[in-house]
């Protein structure tokens, strides 16, 4: 239901052929392009019947159907076989949009680094886990390490560590600093909701390479930060996190991510020591968030990252970013009739901690209708001066409105979905509206945002 499909085809990414990525001959990133250049495309979908699909681009026959472990099962009312119960009720399976990228890393035990293709995906509402495959070559995959390659290089579940909860992260699959000007592959996503553990909202950073042996050890294969926000008796949960290089030296070093509980939270993994990667604001050694929210305006959506372009970068403001999400939740029966106001928010991040409302600008929604009888919104555009404040924010104005959904950037706008559910089950799932506003103001558009 949830699991969007992603195309792979010729590789496309910008990896440089300079330290710290392989530059010398046979090795290099132009090389694997240039040598993939002709490999055919395939489109990577997940479905409720428990399987991950790889489908032609040139004809759609089905190339492989991966079925992760986590959904193995030997309950009666579980596993794969459940789908042939004549009592069947649904039940979400490979319900994540998967990641993909290109890394140069070990991806088999015992085997020098080369450059691969990677697949990530997760469960969401499937379950709680995740894994990873080998797509260099879709049409020849393969279950041993013999010829052409391994597919499966490892999973993550619960069964790992408990604080894992349903994998509704997506995955970032990204550079991070190693010793020496190196490489260390970073898979990075937040641990989800109603996990087994602690409760609290954690930041997972498993390194790619180090799964492919079967083992997962705490601390040396895998980071996990804790916020902790929650506990076992009112569970909380890390959202999909967007991680950023602020300082542009080729390497994430910053992740941003919403909780249930209406907090955003900044994570620094600068630096080649891995264990001294955590919370970007602490107090007296106790996490804080960068934006305190109120606890029934969960963020469930991705935050989007932008430099602050009113203000010159320096060491007192640094990394000086503006955080641009929405709040609200559409997970469980009971958030659809939940009419807690909720809101869009830019929260500028320059070093200070525990922002709320009271430190930001407020735009305000209002109606329209044109000429032609078209209703339509507007914004006001007060004046955001980040000389004195830390932003701006929008309350959404319809009864059980809320935004869910990632907002885009372009150009010197953002783009945002919000949607409004239908409480009646006879009826049509809701409705929605699409909403652009000045990202460094969160203010009218100075010129018209559609053509």
């Amino acid at each position: 239901m949830h699991s969007g499909p992603v195309y792979a085809g010729t590789p496309e990414s910008n990896w440089p052929d300079v330290p710290p990525y392989p530059k010398d001959a046979g090795s290099t990133y132009s090389e694997f392009r240039e040598a993939q250049a002709s490999r055919p495309g395939a489109v990577y979908v997940g479905s409720n019947d428990g399987m991950l699909h790889a489908f032609a681009e040139s004809d759609g026959r089905e190339l492989f159907a991966y079925v992760p472990n986590s959904l193995f099962s030997t309950s009666a009312l579980d596993g794969l076989h459940y789908l042939t119960d004549p009592a069947y009720s649904h039940r979400y399976g490979v319900d994540l949009t998967v990641s993909i990228a290109d890394v140069y890393a070990v991806t088999q035990p015992s085997t020098a680094a080369t450059w691969k293709t990677v697949l990530v995906g997760g469960l969401r509402g499937g379950g709680r886990g995740l894994y990873a495959l080998d797509i260099t070559r879709p049409e020849s995959v393969s279950e041993s390490g013999t010829s052409p390659s391994k597919t499966v290089l490892w999973e993550f579940s619960s069964d790992d560590d408990a604080d894992l909860g349903h994998t509704f992260s997506r995955p970032s699959i990204v550079p991070l600093e190693g010793s020496s000007n190196t490489i260390r592959w970073g898979v990075v996503f937040g641990n989800g909701y109603n996990d087994l553990g602690s409760g609290e909202a954690k930041l997972f950073i498993l390194f790619l390479e180090e799964g492919v042996d079967g083992v997962w050890t705490p601390g040396t294969d895998y980071v996990e930060i804790t916020t902790g926000v929650g506990n076992t008796t009112d569970r909380n949960g890390l959202s999909t996190p967007a991680v950023v290089d602020t300082d542009g030296d080729g390497f994430a070093d910053r992740a941003y991510a919403g909780d249930l509980e209406g907090n955003v939270w900044a994570f620094d993994l600068s630096g080649t020591n891995a264990g001294n990667w955590g919370v970007a604001y602490q107090t007296s050694g106790t996490p804080r968030p960068l934006y305190t929210g109120q606890t029934n305006q969960a963020i469930t959506s991705t935050p989007v990252i932008v430099r602050n372009r009113s203000e010159p970068t320096s060491n007192s403001n640094v990394p000086n970013t503006l955080v641009i999400f929405g709040t609200g939740q559409y997970l469980t029966i009971g958030d659809i009739s939940t009419t807690d106001v909720q809101s869009v928010v830019g929260v500028w991040d320059s070093g200070a901690q525990e922002l709320t409302q009271a430190d930001l600008v407020e735009q305000t929604i209002g109606l329209a209708t044109s000429p032609e009888g078209i209703i339509g919104r507007t914004l006001t555009s007060n004046n955001v001066d980040y000389t004195t404040v830390n932003g701006w924010f929008m309350n959404l104005p319809d009864t059980g409105e809320r935004m869910i959904t990632d907002p885009v950037i372009r150009g010197e706008l953002v783009f945002f979905n919000t949607m409004t559910p239908n409480a009646s089950p006879c009826d049509a799932g809701g409705s929605s509206w699409l909403m652009v506003a000045d990202w460094l103001t969160g203010g009218a558009p100075s010129e018209g945002s559609f053509n």
